[in-house]
């Protein structure tokens, strides 16, 4: 079976999240913060609804990119919640197949966010774990 991923930059290494989740994906604009709560960037106004931010480096623990003006804010809905998440570059929309992906297991809690490795060509998609995200 073929799948779709929105591939994206974090600390200098591609990840995934599966296309059926994305809502979509917007540069980077205001963020009202609301807290000193490190675990939310803040809330953003999108066309009406109201919806959390955070940072998907700092929730993962790798280095944190200054913003520029490659950095995306992908909209994700998972679980009946929807949240954006903010990366430091969108690459591509690209398809892989279930030969291409392989489970990752015994790797420890470092890798709780990471759901499965793509392996394409010379390059590998870490999928991001949704549900330990939201």
């Amino acid at each position: 079976m073929t799948s779709q991923a929105v591939i994206f930059d974090l600390a200098g290494v591609h990840h995934a999240i599966d296309i059926i989740y994305v809502h979509e994906i917007i540069r980077l604009t205001e963020i009202t913060p609301v807290s000193d709560n490190a675990e939310i960037e803040g809330i953003l106004n999108l066309r009406g609804k109201v919806i959390p931010v955070i940072k998907l480096s700092r929730r993962m623990g790798l280095p944190e990119k200054g913003s520029d003006n490659e950095t995306r804010i992908v909209v994700v809905e998972f679980n009946g919640k929807t949240m954006g998440l903010i990366v430091d570059r969108v690459l591509e929309v690209s398809s892989y197949t279930d030969e291409e992906v392989e489970e990752i297991s015994n790797i420890g809690t470092v890798m709780s966010y990471i759901k499965c490795i793509v392996k394409k060509k010379k390059h590998l998609w870490l999928v991001i774990n949704l549900s330990e995200v939201a």
